[in-house]
C-alpha cells in the first residue's frame, strides 16, 4: 500500500505584504486578472472565477503562499500511482469561521485539483495542488480573498488550520494476470413509454397548405445502458396495418375511400383511382409531418370545424427503435392512426353591391317586374369544391306598408308553404301580389291588384314597402360535404310598384295635347258641340279609362265617383261650367250650380244651371236661368247634352273694321284691286262662325260713267242711269282698295266725287282669293254668303254738309233661315238705296245705347246707323249681305229712302226709328231723290256690321272635368265646349 506524507507547513500570512512563506501576487487593475508567483494553472484557475473587485483587492494585500514538496507519495511493490489529488469534499465545513462570522465551508472542484473555501455565499480562499509527472510529490499553494477569524488566541500571528478537513489522496493500480478469470457481460439499451401523450396533427380543409407537425419522441424514453449511444442513437419508423388497408377517409372530390400504404418512409393515403389524399412522414428526432393534399368528407356533417380521423387507431404506427454503441438495439411501438385528424372547412357567401330593383307598372300588370340578385351574393365553396347555391324568401309577416286601392285595406305579407311570398288584402285576404324567387336568383314580384301611391305625386309615382327587412332574400352556399353558410338580402324597398293613371281617349291625334270631348265623331278632328238655345240636345264622344286604381260598386253607390272636384274652395265642384251669353254689356255667366246626380262604373249624370243677363241694352242685369244635364256612358264611351232650358233674350254682337283679325293683301302696295279682311274667324267656336268683307271699288274717268246693273260688277248697262231696287252701281273701271284698320277709301284713303266702294259679306275663308298679280286683284265673289241686321259708318272730318248714298245688298232668307233652298225656302235677294243727310249723323255725344258701347266720337267724327227698320217695310225680314257707298249721286239719279237716324229701343215692346214706314223722325216714311254731284270728301274709319237676335240669345258654355282614379291620380282637365244657337 502506498503511504503518503506531509512534509512541512503551508502558511499564509494575511498581513499586508510578504510575510514568510507569501508569494507575491499581483491584480490588472483594468482586467482584474491575477498574476505572480503562483503556478500557471493555479493561476489559470483563478481567472476563471468571478470576483469582486473587494475580493480582488484582499488578494493583491495578503499576497499567496506556496510549499513545493508538501506532499511525497511512496508506493509500495508492484503498485503505480496514477492520480495525486484532493480527496473529494462538498460543502464540508471547516471549522473555521471569517472574521464577519460566517462558517467556512470546503467543495473539491477542478477534478481534485482545486479545493474553494466559501463562506456566505462567498469566495473566502482557494487551495490547489501541482503533482509531479509521477504523482510521488506535490506542491500546494494557497490565496485568500477575505480575513479568517481567530478567536481562540487574538494575538498578532496566530494561526488556523482546516484540520483533518482538507485531504489528498493518491490512486495506485496494481498489475496482476487475471484476464483467463474474468467474464464481461454486456448489457442492452431499452426503450419504453415515458407516460407523455402523443400530440395530435390536425390538418384543416381550409389551409390545405399548410401541414401540421408533433414531436412524437416525449412519447419514448431511452436508456443505452453502459455502452452509451450508437452513432445512430434512435430512429423512427412509420408502417401500416397492412399494404392498401381502408383508411375510413373519404375523397370529396371523387367518394373513394383513401387506402394507406407504405412507400419507402412515408405513409400514403390513396383513393382507388390513385389520387393522393394524404401523406404522413417522419424525421430523424421523431417529429411526425401531416400532409393533407385533397378535401375528405365528415359525416355525418355537423358544420364547419368539424373532425374526422382514421378509423382505427393502428391503421398508422410509429416505431421508435435505440440502438448502442456497440449495435445492440431496443424497439417500441404505438399507434397514431387516430393522432391524425382531418378538420373540415366550410364554404362561405357575403351579400353587398349595388342591388337590383324588380318593378311592376300598375299600367299593365300582366307584365311582371323581376330582378336578378345572385350578383349581390359572393360565395366560396372552399377545399371541399362545389355544391349547390340555392335561394329562399322570408318575410316579417304582418304589415307591408302598402294598401289595397279597391278597398282601402293593409296589405299583409306571409310566406305560402312551398315559398312563395303573398301580399293579401288584411280583412278579405284578397291576393295583391306575390314575390318569388327561382334557382338562379332571379326575383319576380307580380301585381295583381292596384295600391294607393300617397302621397301621390302623379302618373309614374312609385311606392315600395314600408322597411327594406320586411322581405328577405337568402342565399344558402352548400360545399360538396354538405358545410352550409347563408347570407342574408333585405329586398323588401327593391321592389317597386308604379303607379298609373286614368286615361282619356285623344279623339284628335293630329292636335298637340289630349283632345278628350269630340261633338262630332264622324267628322275628322275633335269638334265642339253645336246646340240649339231651346230644347237643344247632343251627343258626341268622350272615352276614359280609369285604369287599374277603380273603385267597386260600393264606392259609388257611397257617393263616390270618377269626376274629381274641381275646386275644393267652393264645395264639391265635379262637373265646371263657365261661360257668355251673346250679350256685350254683361256676357258672363253667373250662380253657376253643377250636381252629380247619379253615378255607377258605367255612367254618370250631371246637372247644371246658370244665371245670366238676357237683356243688352237695358242698364242693370235682366236675370234669366237656363239649365240642363251632361249624362256620360262609360261604357260606350260617349256623353249626351240637354238643355232644359231656353236661353232667351236680345243679342247684340258688333263686328268691327277697325278690329280686323287679318287682311289680304296685308298692305296697299301694288294698289290691290281686290281686298279681303276677316273680322271672325272660321274656326268653328261660335254661332257667328267666320266673318269675311269683300272690298271692291270703281270710278268713272272720261269715258267710264257710272251706271247699273244687276250685280254690280263690270259694264253698266247702256242707257241705264236711274236706279231702281235690284240693281248695283258699276262702271267699266275698276280702281283700287284702301282697307286697313283705320280707313276705308277707294284709291286712297277716302270717297271722293266719283268713287265707289262696294262691300260684300261671306262667312266661309275668303282671303284665299286675293292675288294681287291677277286680273281684277284676283277672284271677286258677287254672291254673298253671310248678313247683317244693322250697318253703323264711322267718319272722320264730318262738318255741316256732308251727305252721302248708301246701296244696300239685301237678302230675306227662307223659310228654313239659312242660304239657299227651294220652294218655301227660297231665298229673295234686292236692292234699296238710302239717302244720308247731314242731319242723320250723330255727333259728339249723342250716339244712343248700345251703340254708345261700341263707338265713341270725338269732335268732327259722325256716325251713321241703319237698322232692320231703316230698309224692311211691313212684313218685310230683309238683312243686309253687302253695300255699296258714294258720297253723292255721281250724276245717277234715282229714288232713295229718307234715312230716319232714330234707331229702335230694343227694350220696349214698340219699334222706334223705322225709315219706311209711318213718319217718326227725320224724313222718316219719305222718299227722297238721290242727291246731284257735289264734292263731299268722306272718310270712313270704322264700320260696324250688327247681327242682333230677338227671343233666344246665343252662349258660348264650357263644361271642364277632370278624372280621378283610386289614389288620386287625374287626366288633367278636360274641356267640352258648346256654341248654344240662337
Amino acid at each position: 500500500m502506498a503511504i503518503i506524507n506531509i512534509v512541512g507547513d503551508l502558511v499564509l500570512d494575511q498581513s499586508a505584504g510578504l510575510q514568510d512563506d507569501d508569494v507575491a501576487i499581483s491584480v490588472d487593475a483594468i482586467t482584474g486578472d491575477i498574476s505572480g508567483g503562483l503556478d500557471a494553472a493555479f493561476l489559470t484557475y483563478l481567472n476563471g472565477l468571478t470576483l469582486s473587485a473587494a475580493q480582488l483587492a484582499f488578494a493583491d494585500t495578503a499576497e499567496a503562499a506556496s510549499q513545493v514538496g508538501l506532499v511525497t507519495v511512496s508506493p509500495a511493490a508492484g503498485e503505480n500511482v496514477v492520480e495525486l489529488e484532493f480527496a473529494p469534499l462538498t460543502n464540508m465545513s471547516s471549522g473555521q469561521f471569517t472574521v464577519d462570522g460566517d462558517e467556512i465551508f470546503l467543495t473539491t472542484a477542478q477534478n481534485g485539483s482545486a479545493v474553494e473555501a466559501w463562506a456566505g455565499g462567498n469566495l473566502v480562499a482557494a487551495f490547489y495542488i501541482i503533482p509531479n509527472a509521477g504523482n510521488t510529490s506535490a506542491t500546494v499553494q494557497m490565496i485568500t480573498f477575505e480575513a479568517i477569524d481567530h478567536p481562540l488566541n487574538p494575538q498578532p500571528d496566530d494561526r488556523v488550520n482546516f484540520s483533518d478537513i482538507l485531504k489528498v489522496r493518491a490512486l495506485v493500480e496494481t498489475s496482476t494476470p487475471i484476464g483467463d478469470d474474468i467474464n464481461v457481460d454486456d448489457d442492452g439499451p431499452d426503450v419504453t413509454l415515458s407516460g407523455t401523450a402523443a400530440p395530435t396533427l390536425t390538418a384543416d380543409d381550409t389551409t390545405l397548405g399548410t401541414n401540421p407537425t408533433g414531436n412524437f419522441s416525449v412519447v419514448f424514453s431511452t436508456d443505452f445502458g453502459t455502452d452509451g449511444p450508437g452513432a445512430a442513437g434512435v430512429t423512427y419508423a412509420l408502417d401500416v396495418l397492412a399494404p392498401g388497408t381502408a383508411s375510413g377517409i373519404f375523397d370529396v372530390a371523387t367518394g373513394q375511400e383513401a387506402l394507406v400504404t407504405r412507400v419507402g418512409s412515408v405513409i400514403e393515403g390513396r383513393t382507388a383511382g390513385n389520387d393522393l389524399v394524404f401523406t404522413v412522414a417522419v424525421n430523424a428526432t421523431g417529429i411526425v409531418t401531416l400532409d393533407q393534399l385533397r378535401a375528405v368528407q365528415h359525416t355525418p356533417d355537423t358544420g364547419s370545424d368539424q373532425s374526422t380521423t382514421l378509423a382505427a387507431a393502428n391503421l398508422i404506427t410509429l416505431t421508435a427503435t435505440a440502438i448502442d454503441a456497440d449495435g445492440d438495439t431496443d424497439a417500441q411501438a404505438i399507434n397514431i392512426g387516430q393522432n391524425l385528424v382531418f378538420k373540415d372547412d366550410a364554404p362561405s357567401i357575403s351579400a353587398g353591391g349595388t342591388e337590383a330593383v324588380a318593378t311592376v307598372d300598375e299600367s299593365d300588370t300582366a307584365t311582371n317586374g323581376t330582378a336578378n340578385f345572385s350578383s349581390n351574393f359572393s360565395g366560396l365553396y372552399g377545399a371541399d369544391g362545389a355544391g349547390t347555391t340555392t335561394y329562399a324568401l322570408s318575410v316579417i309577416a304582418g304589415a307591408s306598408g302598402l294598401f289595397d286601392t279597391l278597398t282601402g285595406q293593409a296589405v299583409n305579407l306571409s310566406v305560402t308553404p312551398g315559398g312563395v311570398v303573398e301580399g293579401r288584402t288584411a280583412v278579405g285576404g284578397a291576393l295583391v301580389f306575390t314575390v318569388t324567387v327561382d334557382a338562379a336568383g332571379v326575383v319576380t314580384l307580380n301585381q295583381d291588384r292596384a295600391v294607393i301611391h300617397d302621397p301621390n305625386n302623379g302618373p309614374n309615382d312609385t311606392e315600395t314597402l314600408s322597411a327594406d327587412n320586411l322581405i328577405q332574400l337568402t342565399a344558402t352556399i352548400t360545399d360538396k360535404d354538405g358545410d352550409v353558410d347563408t347570407a342574408v338580402l333585405n329586398i323588401g324597398q327593391n321592389l317597386v310598384l308604379t303607379d298609373d293613371a286614368p286615361t282619356i281617349v285623344d279623339q284628335d291625334t293630329n292636335v298637340p295635347g289630349v283632345q278628350g270631348f269630340d261633338g262630332n265623331p264622324g267628322t275628322t278632328g275633335a269638334q265642339g258641340e253645336t246646340i240649339a238655345a231651346t230644347g237643344g240636345t247632343a251627343t258626341g264622344s268622350f272615352s276614359f279609362n280609369i285604369g287599374a286604381d277603380g273603385h267597386l260598386a260600393a264606392f259609388y253607390a257611397g257617393g263616390g265617383s270618377d269626376f274629381v272636384d274641381l275646386d275644393a274652395g267652393a264645395g264639391v265642384q265635379r262637373l265646371s261650367l263657365t261661360g257668355t251669353v251673346d250679350n256685350a254689356q254683361t256676357p258672363a255667366i253667373t250662380n253657376v250650380q253643377t250636381a252629380l246626380v247619379s253615378e255607377t262604373a258605367t255612367s254618370a249624370q250631371f246637372s247644371f244651371s246658370f244665371h245670366y243677363d238676357k237683356d243688352p241694352i237695358t242698364a242693370g242685369v235682366q236675370d234669366a236661368t237656363a239649365g240642363g244635364t251632361l249624362t256620360f256612358d262609360k261604357a260606350a264611351g260617349t256623353y249626351s247634352l240637354a238643355l232644359t232650358d231656353a236661353i232667351d233674350g236680345f243679342s247684340f254682337n258688333v263686328f268691327h273694321s277697325s278690329e280686323l283679325l287679318t287682311k289680304a293683301p296685308p298692305g296697299n302696295t301694288g294698289h290691290p284691286e281686290l281686298v279681303v279682311t276677316e273680322l271672325d274667324a272660321n274656326n268653328g267656336t261660335t254661332d257667328t262662325d267666320g266673318f269675311y268683307v269683300q272690298f271692291t271699288a270703281n270710278t268713272n274717268p272720261s269715258g267710264s260713267p257710272f251706271g247699273f246693273n244687276p250685280t254690280g260688277d263690270g259694264n253698266p248697262l247702256a242707257g241705264d242711269t236711274t236706279f231702281n231696287n235690284g240693281q248695283f252701281v258699276t262702271s267699266a273701271f275698276e280702281d283700287w282698295v284702301s282697307a286697313t284698320q283705320s280707313t276705308n277709301g277707294v284709291a286712297g284713303d277716302t270717297i271722293q266725287k266719283g268713287e265707289l266702294l262696294t262691300l260684300r259679306f261671306f262667312n266661309e275663308n275668303i282671303l284665299g282669293d286675293v292675288n294681287p298679280g291677277a286680273p281684277g286683284g284676283g277672284t271677286e265673289k258677287v254672291s254673298p254668303t253671310d248678313a247683317v241686321d244693322a250697318i253703323a259708318i264711322k267718319f272722320d272730318g264730318i262738318g255741316n254738309s256732308e251727305d252721302l248714298i248708301v246701296v244696300l245688298d239685301l237678302i230675306n232668307y227662307g223659310a228654313d233661315g239659312v242660304l239657299g233652298g227651294t220652294g218655301a225656302n227660297l231665298d229673295v235677294e234686292t236692292t234699296k238705296s238710302i239717302f244720308v243727310q247731314n242731319a242723320d249723323f250723330f255727333k259728339g255725344n249723342t250716339v244712343p245705347a248700345p251703340y254708345n258701347t261700341e263707338f265713341s266720337l270725338d269732335q268732327n267724327d259722325g256716325l251713321v246707323i241703319i237698322e232692320s227698320n231703316d230698309y224692311n217695310a211691313t212684313g218685310e225680314h230683309y238683312q243686309i249681305q253687302g253695300m255699296q257707298i258714294m258720297q253723292s249721286g255721281n250724276g245717277l239719279s234715282g229714288s232713295a229712302i229718307n234715312l230716319n237716324r232714330v234707331t229702335d229701343d230694343p227694350s220696349t215692346l214698340g219699334v222706334e226709328g223705322s225709315s219706311t214706314g209711318a213718319a217718326s223722325g227725320t224724313g222718316g216714311g219719305a222718299a227722297q231723290d238721290w242727291e246731284g254731284t257735289d264734292n263731299d270728301v268722306l272718310k270712313i274709319t270704322d264700320i260696324g256690321f250688327i247681327q242682333t237676335t230677338a227671343g233666344q240669345i246665343g252662349a258660348d258654355l264650357d263644361f271642364a272635368v277632370n278624372i280621378q282614379d283610386g289614389d288620386g291620380d287625374t287626366t288633367g282637365i278636360q274641356h267640352l265646349l258648346v256654341d248654344v244657337i240662337a
